[in-house]
């Protein structure tokens, strides 16, 4: 990221007004920026924060700044950015079933939709989806109780393998 260097000036707003900060020092690992000093208007040196620290501590001024900087940070693999975002790197801890967790820390919320696509569920009926929005959250919509929206979504999913066997007959047939 060479748009991060020493002697460059970033412009931050806060409280309605701008300010500048130079960076004074860069920090990386195998080429990826992972820290650096800066100096405030005030003349003080904050020295060697972490560089998502950096991104959370400061509104910036011109959104295109941060799209570099989050664009910069998406880009990196998970034990680099987590040296960059100044926490401990838990993705080469050894889980059971990892393939089960997936990050969200993207997200503020999520929903079912969301859900889907980060798990890459692929069903062009949307008969998958409609029933795992029944299943997260039987018995907690309208006046159905738990035991209904199971079985809708049993239908569903009955519905499902249903439309699959038709097109797996068709396949077969040519």
């Amino acid at each position: 990221m060479s748009d991060i260097e020493v002697g460059s000036v970033w412009t931050f707003e806060e409280n309605k007004e701008a300010f500048e900060v130079i960076i004074e020092k860069v920090v990386t690992i195998d080429g990826h920026i992972v820290q650096l000093s800066y100096t405030l208007p005030s003349g003080e040196t904050i020295k060697e924060v972490a560089l998502g620290y950096f991104l959370r501590t400061f509104r910036f001024k011109d959104d295109s700044e941060k799209e570099l900087l989050e664009g910069y940070l998406s880009s990196l693999k998970p034990e680099v950015r987590a040296e960059v975002e100044g926490r401990k790197d838990d993705s080469a801890k050894e889980r059971k079933h990892s393939h089960y967790f997936k990050p969200t820390k993207e997200f503020d919320e999520i929903d079912t939709y969301l859900l889907c696509r980060i798990w890459k569920v692929k069903d062009d009926s949307g008969a998958l989806h409609h029933a795992l929005k029944k299943m997260l959250d039987a018995g907690k919509r309208g006046n159905k109780d738990k035991l209904k929206d199971i079985r809708e979504a049993r239908d569903t999913l009955n519905r499902y393998l249903e439309i699959e066997a038709m097109f797996e007959s068709m396949e077969d047939d040519k």
